[in-house]
């Protein structure tokens, strides 16, 4: 049996019990939850989230990217989010990776180059600085509160960062 198969069988499961039909659209703490897509950071166990308490969106190195901008913007004016948690997070899988040396590498086996960019994440806390900075100073976004904090896959915790 294939993974796929088995999350199927998981699914079943789950449909089970599912009670989600009957709770609103939007988010019960109007709150918005922005992070990387490490595998080993479960953001509703993380922040004992329940079903229908908040918007989760990840991404690789959680980089505020012009998608996730107009993800928070839709979500601001939409589902009426109001509070913006961004967490970053210590020993990060692309932390490492060159930027010029990965776009190289794929430019040399599909024949293009890519348009996007690795977060280059040197220091956790600068970078979570930076990206809160970047949602703050979107134009479409105007009435978001921004908090930063970093997580520490090493005990669980959160810290906050000061953003300035």
């Amino acid at each position: 049996m294939s993974v796929v198969d088995e999350m199927m069988q998981r699914n079943a499961r789950y449909a089970e019990t599912y009670s989600g039909a009957g709770l609103p659209r939007p988010p019960k703490l109007k709150l918005a939850v922005l992070g990387c897509m490490d595998a080993r950071i479960n953001y509703h166990e993380l922040l004992g989230l329940a079903d229908g308490d908040a918007i989760v969106i990840t991404n690789a190195g959680g980089m505020v990217t012009e998608e996730i901008l107009r993800s928070l913007t839709i979500a601001e004016r939409g589902p009426k989010v109001e509070h913006v948690m961004y967490i970053g997070h210590t020993d990060c899988g692309i932390a490492s990776e060159d930027d010029t040396a990965f776009k190289d590498a794929l430019e040399q086996e599909v024949g293009q180059r890519p348009s996007w960019t690795i977060a280059k994440l040197a220091n956790a806390e600068d970078y979570v600085r930076e990206n809160c900075r970047k949602i703050r100073e979107y134009p479409f976004i105007q009435r978001l509160g921004v908090r930063g904090f970093v997580f520490g896959v090493e005990d669980g915790r959160l810290h906050e960062v000061e953003l300035g």
